[in-house]
């Protein structure tokens, strides 16, 4: 059996639609030129007409142009010729075209009401906020929490410290400012609430772990959105003790992002929830140095290559090799005899307070812990610097650096009796002499002195002929800056001798040495394998061991971060900057 299929019966003829269009085009015109609320295409019948315009005769359609107080009406034949327009009542006009078939309607949209506006920009967020969830729980290595009540409001919600316009209720739902929800923060809002659902409500509620869920936001956020959450933050945080943080975090995000978030999740867990600030200043300490980054094949090439670059200083200023995540910078090490003083070392019991020190080591000696200083002034002033970075044969492992096996095979060559050279990544060294150098010269001398990374970023910007000439002079030197590829200085060697210097300069991967007249002190990065064949080398030599428990070097005359920068202080030596 053949199946009848049933023709499609158009419900206006042929002609009829053409007039409609015809009709259509005139109503769209009348409602883009006259800015009426509404203009509608109608087909009326006969019955209508004779009913409420008894005098009219042959009208088939009409074009409506509704007004707030009025209606203008367009009578059109059946044709689509137009007849005639007239006012009528709005009333009038309702009981028309209740009777009548609408053709065509043109009409402003109705703008939506403050209460579906905020639930349109609720089920955005929602959908903004799963997403980040399940984002910072791969980051952080958790399960994802459960999804938190939301509430937008269109009322005014206060920023206080590092809130970002959200609050928290007791029962752990997060009420956000509307107007927030829909900025370009939103992301890095999603975000930070996303961190927060990982804890109890009371402690989400501490300025530190705002501070903290703000970092995960800032460290997640792509350059763009980066940038926009950085000055928010940077003006949300001035004048707050959480400032402090505010500027680690800011400076450390790229260190932290591997295990350092998710090692404090975990202390936050189990932390009260009125931990004080001063703790967690020590917390955040103790994590951050026990963070490194994987030193690959490209991060020793970007380290070797910007050595090369260290005694130009038109070079250094390109930031072709730059690397952010084990702040890799210049250091200028200058010499103080032309600024008119010297730099001396001493042994303190206790740490000098009335000035700021060049370096300061804690030291073990058996049971005793003692200090080297070195000051402004005193009885035993350096005589010359010297720096020393070898890193050919170092590669990253769980336990630290190891070496690939050239160093290995260098020593056990010397104990067949054969000499072997180790090729360096980097060797400087600075005499302590009096120098000729113009007053602007001694004036960027004096700047670069402090070791601020700022100061000397700008010096090389609006000084760098000075900072050449200081350099071929015997002013100043440059060496490299970084930290967190498990290179930590751990011994101090003392000794006069001057194979105890070359002794210690095989087997160590950094070595930096103050000489005075009296002895030579060298601060000593040996970890793994060449600490146990330096600490046999130097065996057979007249010298000082100390293990070094703790080093600080304010003015960067040692590698030492500066773990808590002031806002707005130069973060990173990356082309930004």
């Amino acid at each position: 059996m053949i199946a009848l299929i049933p023709k499609l019966v158009c419900s206006m003829p042929r002609r009829e639609r053409g007039i409609s269009k015809k009709l259509a085009a005139f109503g769209e015109k009348q409602f883009e030129e006259t800015g009426a609320s509404r203009v509608e295409v109608l087909r009326v019948k006969a019955s209508t007409i004779r009913k409420h315009f008894k005098k009219l005769r042959g009208i088939r359609f009409l074009v409506s142009v509704l007004y707030l107080d009025r209606v203008r009406v367009y009578f059109f034949s059946e044709d689509g010729v137009m007849l005639m327009g007239d006012n009528i009542e709005p009333e009038h006009y309702e009981d028309i075209s209740n009777k009548s078939r609408l053709l065509r309607k043109f009409e402003k949209p109705t703008p939506p009401t403050e209460l579906e506006v905020r639930m349109e920009l609720t089920e955005e967020f929602r959908e903004l906020l799963s997403k980040s969830i399940k984002r910072v729980a791969r980051y952080l290595n958790e399960s994802a929490p459960e999804f938190p009540d939301i509430y937008l409001t269109s009322e005014n919600i206060e920023s206080s410290g590092q809130s970002f316009g959200t609050s928290i209720d007791e029962d752990g739902s997060y009420l956000l400012d509307q107007n927030i929800s829909k900025s370009a923060l939103a992301e890095g809002i999603a975000l930070r609430i996303s961190f927060l659902s990982h804890l109890d409500p009371q402690k989400a509620k501490s300025s530190f772990i705002q501070t903290l869920s703000n970092s995960i936001a800032y460290a997640l956020l792509n350059e763009n959105a980066k940038e926009q959450w950085r000055q928010r933050w940077l003006k949300e945080s001035k004048e707050t003790s959480e400032a402090k943080f505010v500027g680690h975090f800011i400076r450390h995000i790229p260190v932290y992002k591997d295990e350092g978030f998710s090692r404090i999740l975990t202390i936050l867990k189990s932390s009260p929830v009125d931990t004080l600030h001063t703790h967690w200043e020590d917390i955040l300490i103790l994590i951050h140095d026990t963070l490194q980054v994987s030193l690959g094949t490209g991060a020793s090439h970007t380290i070797s290559m910007f050595c090369d670059e260290l005694d130009n200083a038109c070079q250094i200023l390109q930031k072709k090799h730059v690397s952010p995540e084990i702040h890799l910078a210049p250091r200028a090490i200058c010499n103080p005899i032309p600024l008119g003083y010297e730099i001396c070392i001493s042994w303190n019991m206790k740490p000098v307070s009335n000035q700021a020190p060049w370096f300061d080591l804690l030291i073990a000696e058996g049971s005793e812990k003692k200090r080297l200083t070195a000051t402004r002034g005193g009885a035993n002033p350096i005589e010359e610097y010297q720096y020393y970075l070898n890193l050919s044969d170092a590669f990253p492992k769980t336990t630290g650096l190891g070496p690939h096996g050239r160093d290995i095979i260098s020593w056990a060559l010397e104990k067949l009796g054969l000499s072997s050279t180790r090729e360096e990544t980097f060797a400087a060294s600075l005499s302590f002499r009096d120098i000729t150098a113009s007053p602007t010269e001694l004036a960027v001398l004096e700047r670069l002195s402090t070791g601020d990374l700022e100061i000397l970023a700008n010096s090389l910007v609006g000084s760098r002929s000075r900072i050449t000439s200081l350099i071929h002079s015997g002013g100043l030197i440059m060496i490299p800056d970084f930290n967190h590829i498990g290179l930590k200085p751990n011994l101090l060697i003392q000794g006069k001798d001057e194979t105890v210097f070359e002794a210690v300069r095989k087997h160590a991967l950094e070595m930096t040495v103050f000489k005075t007249s009296s002895d030579s002190f060298s601060v000593i990065s040996a970890p793994s394998e060449w600490r146990s064949m330096l600490l046999l080398a130097l065996s057979e030599y007249d010298c000082s061991i100390y293990p070094i428990l703790k080093h600080s070097s304010a003015k960067r005359w040692l590698r030492d971060e500066n773990l808590f920068p002031h806002l707005g202080e130069i973060d990173a030596w990356n082309p930004s900057n």
